[in-house]
């Protein structure tokens, strides 16, 4: 997945959010984790729950398809580049909206700017999610340290604290 949002990020110029798919997130004290990231908890500034943010249309795909048609009689190699070029680059752009259309996005915005997408399949899961880290924000402030694992693939929380059992006994 780090290669595609690389793709994208080069693509389509939206450097500064990072659309996630992990299986699992874990809080373990202050921290926020998962695969290769370690969030401070601290550093998070807002949390919301969205669609997805369509990437914005590469409008310079055009102007290599134009290129590629003008050219196409005259150099049938720059002509044939072009517009393998400008369908290649719109066919990544349909495909990455596509397929997260319908997928419902946990927003983490950090205080530097940036923000991380985490995606999830079930929309009620994800808003007992968002509850789990209204709780863990409580208790950071409380200076309380928790030890939670979020697992997105299976939908559950497990804790070592007890806010998080009242969040499972309603499923």
């Amino acid at each position: 997945m780090e290669n595609k949002n690389l793709l994208n990020s080069n693509l389509f110029g939206s450097k500064k959010e990072k659309v996630i798919e992990t299986d699992e997130l874990q809080v373990h004290g202050h921290l926020l984790r998962w695969k290769d990231v370690v969030i401070q908890i601290s550093n998070i500034s807002q949390i919301s729950v969205g669609n997805y943010s369509r990437p914005p249309f590469p409008l310079w795909t055009i102007a290599a398809l134009l290129i590629g048609l003008f050219f196409l009689p005259y150099n049938k190699f720059i002509g044939a580049t072009g517009l393998m070029v400008g369908i290649a680059v719109i066919a990544v752009w349909y495909e990455s909206w596509w397929d997260k259309k319908d997928y419902k996005f946990l927003h983490l915005y950090l205080n530097s700017g940036t923000s991380f997408s985490i995606m999830f399949k079930e929309e009620p899961f994800l808003r007992k999610v968002l509850e789990v880290f209204a709780n863990i924000f409580e208790d950071v402030e409380k200076n309380v340290n928790n030890s939670v694992t979020i697992d997105i693939k299976n939908c559950t929380v497990k804790d070592n604290g007890t806010f998080i059992g009242t969040l499972n006994d309603g499923e």
